[in-house]
């Protein structure tokens, strides 16, 4: 709630330069906008050798969004090595494959998910002695499952003033 403003000054003149004074301040807010950065969460594994059934990762989406990046690297492996990702979805599967290799693989991916889906990434490669398999993924959580609040700027422009240090560690 705004109090009343009160004009302060005996005469015309300084309560004109006392107006000239509230309004460039309630310029100054209202020209100020606050932007919020949400981070993309990383979703990543490292496994040194498939086991029995050739899986090298697993996760399943706590909220609807979407993985943006996958990165891959092998430590060693065959040309023709690739990371197979199974994305399934209730009764729909989607499979992507990622050609691997010793060179670290930025891939943009940009594949939507919903809150239930699951991953199940495995091998497939030709050389029996491939091993160190490197997997991630960057996941942004969608709009709807990201934590809204609302900060009035005086309580911002406080804590700017105070000259604390706002990163969080």
């Amino acid at each position: 709630m705004m109090r009343p403003i009160t004009i302060k000054g005996d005469t015309t003149e300084k309560k004109f330069k006392h107006l000239e004074v509230i309004l460039q301040r309630m310029i100054r807010r209202l020209n100020k906008v606050v932007v919020g950065i949400i981070p993309a969460s990383p979703i990543f594994g490292y496994c040194e050798k498939p086991v029995n059934d050739s899986f090298i990762m697993r996760a399943i989406f706590p909220a609807d969004g979407m993985i943006t990046q996958a990165v891959v690297r092998a430590d060693e492996c065959s040309k023709d090595a690739r990371i197979m990702v199974d994305i399934i979805s209730g009764p729909d599967e989607i499979t992507k494959s990622f050609l691997v290799s010793k060179k670290t693989k930025v891939l943009e991916v940009n594949y939507p998910v919903k809150a239930g889906d699951s991953l199940e990434a495995w091998v497939e490669d030709s050389n029996e002695k491939a091993y160190g398999f490197w997997l991630g993924f960057l996941y942004q959580v969608g709009r709807k499952d990201m934590l809204s609040m609302n900060i009035p700027i005086k309580q911002i422009e406080e804590l700017l003033e105070s000259k604390e240090d706002l990163s969080v560690e």
